[in-house]
C-alpha cells in the first residue's frame, strides 16, 4: 500500500532556522560549517567551482541545490528506507548545483530536509527533540 506524505509547509523552514540559531548560540555549530562535515552520512556531496555548501547557505536559500528532490514513482515502505530521516534521496552525490553555494538564492525545499538533517547529527538528538528544545515546546 502506498504511504502518503504530506509537508506542512514553508512554515517549518522559520522553526529550522531557530534550531539553527539556538545550536550556534550553544556553541555546537556555526554558520560557516560546511553542510559535508556536519551531514553525518556517507555521502558526497556537490561542490560547484570549489565553493562548498555552508550551513548558512542552506538556511539563506543560497545553496545552488535544486527546489525539489525527486521522489520514486511508486513510494513504498522499501522506498522510504532509502531516504534518510529528512526525506530526502541518499544519492545526494548525484545531484548537481544549479550554482556556486553562496552566489545566488534559490529556493530549495531540498536544501531545507539537508539542514534539518544536518542539525539532528550535530546536535545529538533527532531533529523534534531539538525544535522542542530551541522553540520552549513541552514534550508530549
Amino acid at each position: 500500500m502506498p504511504i502518503r506524505c504530506f509537508r506542512i509547509g514553508s512554515i517549518s523552514k522559520v522553526f529550522c532556522g531557530e534550531v539553527l540559531a539556538s545550536l550556534v548560540l550553544d556553541g555546537k555549530v556555526r554558520f560557516a560549517d560546511r553542510l559535508q562535515d556536519r551531514l553525518g552520512y556517507g555521502v558526497t556531496l556537490p561542490e560547484k567551482d570549489g565553493r562548498a555548501i555552508r550551513l548558512i547557505d542552506l538556511a539563506t536559500h543560497a545553496s545552488g541545490l535544486p527546489r525539489e528532490v525527486p521522489a520514486p514513482r511508486r513510494t513504498t515502505r522499501r522506498s522510504l528506507r532509502r531516504q534518510h530521516p529528512g526525506g530526502t534521496d541518499r544519492g545526494s552525490q548525484d545531484r548537481s548545483a544549479a550554482v556556486s553555494a553562496g552566489t545566488a538564492a534559490l529556493y530549495s525545499n531540498y536544501g531545507f530536509d539537508l539542514l534539518g538533517s544536518a542539525l539532528a547529527n550535530a546536535g545529538g538528538k533527532p531533529y523534534a527533540d531539538l525544535l522542542r528544545s530551541a522553540c520552549s515546546i513541552p514534550p508530549g
